[in-house]
């Protein structure tokens, strides 16, 4: 009897510890760089009087079924990136900050969708940082592994047709509602620190996702965006993101039918930036005590609330905005653009 007490609890050992290492191999790192610069042929000199950026969450190009697993084709994936492509050449955007950009993941069929992107639309220059870099995720959990989406590498991404001057990764916290082993293979949520040469002048540009899931965890995070800028000196430029918050004012903060656990109220995400950030912000606040619906941004299909954010420092003068509504389901996003005069 004791022999067998003894063989079954070593058992139990070994597939507690093959349990253990399968995880560590698995939620480890599949690609060896977080961030890069990517440059393409001999760029053009900018002699524009204006300077568009836009900021898009596209999703993995997974349109409509985001975070529904392995579902699409590899063709599926293709004609949802030629969507988002055509949004952004109809829109003349010089900068385009994007979030949820895979660059080499089963879920995507391995496309770089970065370079697919860069090539598509001749911009001569690129950036990019890696947020989500695992060996294997096992999401959507279920026993249906075909729809899990197993490698991943993705990140945050920078389209320019300015150069881009620098590019670096600043992660920020975890979910603080979540035990460690799912922390271990959920995305890191992450600041994509660049800067761009403007007419000769060098500005600030941060592409900024922030946490979806839990608003004390998203406050933190915003808290930790402003210390960022004051520690790296932030002066003049664009902070442009999905920050998965309302506007302060948004007339509506719960109860959405394609999130019924989506909750927002006591969220002040968006009030600290703007309170402590120093930064305006392109889409005006009058909009909310109006009609807030064309600044809506997701979802793609149905659009019902704003999560998606351009800010600028004072002295860049901001003649317009918009939220392109023709843009379609290539993501379930919506891209919102502003334009900037160039003095």
């Amino acid at each position: 009897m004791r022999k067998i007490i003894v063989i079954t609890s070593a058992a139990i050992l070994l597939l507690l510890g093959a349990l253990c290492i399968t995880v560590i191999v698995a939620s480890g790192p599949s690609a060896s760089s977080d961030s890069g610069i990517m440059e393409r042929g001999q760029p053009a000199p900018f002699r524009g009087e204006t300077l568009t950026v836009m900021t898009w969450n596209i999703g993995y190009a997974s349109g409509m079924e985001n975070n529904k697993g392995n579902v699409l084709s590899s063709a599926d994936i293709t004609a949802n990136l030629d969507t988002i492509a055509a949004s952004i050449k109809r829109n003349n955007a010089d900068i385009v900050a994007l979030q949820e950009i895979d660059f080499n993941s089963r879920r995507s069929h391995g496309i770089n969708q970065l370079r697919y992107l860069q090539e598509k639309l001749n911009f001569p220059f690129a950036a990019y940082i890696l947020n989500w870099n695992k060996r294997y995720v096992p999401f959507p959990t279920s026993l249906d592994f075909k729809k899990h989406f197993g490698r991943v590498q993705s990140g945050q991404a920078v389209l320019s047709r300015v150069p881009i001057t620098q590019n670096s990764a600043e992660f920020l916290a975890k979910p603080f509602n979540k035990p460690f082993w799912y922390n271990m293979f959920y995305i890191s949520r992450a600041v994509q620190r660049a800067k761009v040469l403007v007419a000769g002048r060098e500005l600030d540009l941060y592409n900024v996702h922030l946490e979806a899931f839990h608003t004390e965890t998203r406050m933190h995070q915003a808290m930790q965006l402003l210390d960022l800028m004051k520690a790296c000196g932030f002066a003049a430029g664009f902070v442009a993101g999905d920050f998965n918050a309302l506007p302060p004012d948004a007339g509506k903060q719960l109860g959405f039918a394609d999130e019924p656990e989506a909750d927002f109220t006591g969220d002040n995400t968006i009030q600290v930036l703007k309170q402590k950030g120093g930064l305006a912000e392109v889409v005006p606040d009058s909009i909310n005590r109006l009609d807030e619906s064309p600044s809506f941004t997701y979802p793609s299909l149905k659009p019902t609330r704003r999560l998606d954010y351009i800010f600028y420092s004072p002295g860049i003068r901001h003649l317009r905005w918009s939220v392109d509504r023709d843009a379609g389901t290539g993501s379930d996003h919506l891209p919102l653009i502003a334009v900037f005069g160039i003095d």
